[in-house]
Formats: C-alpha cells, sequence, structure tokens
C-alpha cells in the first residue's frame, strides 16, 4: 500500500475513546500504549470517523468542532497518527479496527457472530435467524 507499511484504519469513538458523541469521552484502556507500539513498529495510523460525515450532520460548523475536538484529544493524550480520514467511503488500508466490525472467516461464522449480537442487544436468548 504504502512504502511496504502496515496501514491501519482505526476508529475513533468507543474504539480509541469511550463512546459519548458528540462529545469525546475517556480514552480507552491501553488505547495510548498499544497505539504507540504500532507507530514505533512502522504502521501507518488512520484515525476514521463519522464526526465529519455530512450524511449524519449537515451542519458543517459542527462537524468541524467535532474534527477539531477529537484532534485535540489525540493530541492532548499523545495518541499517534498519520492522518485523519474525512472522504467519503472507506479509506484504503490492510486492516480496519472498529467496534461496529466483524472479521470475515466465513458466511456461517457471520451469521453465528450476527445471531449471538442480536441475542444480547434484544437481551433475548433467542434471535430467530435462520438459513
Amino acid at each position: 500500500m504504502e512504502d511496504g507499511k502496515v496501514v491501519l484504519a482505526i476508529d475513533f469513538d468507543n474504539t480509541i475513546v469511550e463512546n459519548a458523541f458528540p462529545e469525546v469521552g475517556a480514552l480507552k484502556l491501553h488505547a495510548k500504549e498499544v497505539l504507540s507500539a504500532l507507530d514505533k513498529s512502522g504502521c501507518k495510523i488512520i484515525i476514521h470517523t463519522c464526526r465529519t460525515n455530512p450524511t449524519i450532520n449537515t451542519n458543517r460548523k459542527l462537524r468541524k468542532k467535532y474534527l477539531n475536538d477529537m484532534v485535540r484529544c489525540l493530541k492532548d493524550n499523545c495518541i499517534p497518527y498519520d492522518e485523519i480520514w474525512t472522504g467519503k467511503g472507506k479509506p484504503l488500508c490492510h486492516l480496519f479496527i472498529d467496534d461496529c466490525a466483524l472479521p470475515f472467516i466465513s458466511w456461517f461464522q457471520v451469521l453465528a457472530d450476527i445471531t449471538g449480537m442480536i441475542k444480547v442487544m434484544n437481551n433475548k436468548g433467542d434471535a430467530n435467524v435462520k438459513v
């Protein structure tokens, strides 16, 4: 992808910090240490966020404030990164790290994982997802 570096796209809210949107939540346990280690190992770190997404928030001034709040948090906590993705769609990378991600192993594993997530989200014993 880029000079032989592993490129990571890392979500901000509920991955680097606790989810408190539109505020910036507290730094997640070990986020700084792990991101620093990844940076020192030569990974390129792209922070990926929906804070700047005009589909979610049409107010340009608020989007800019949310972005500035995020940058301030990263700087104040000495979180290393190479860029912040504000483009449309997903950034080009080798790996996404995101609280809303699900690894693809097989479609049957996806079904099992989503079924389990639905059970937790609905606080029910049976998600009623059948193949």
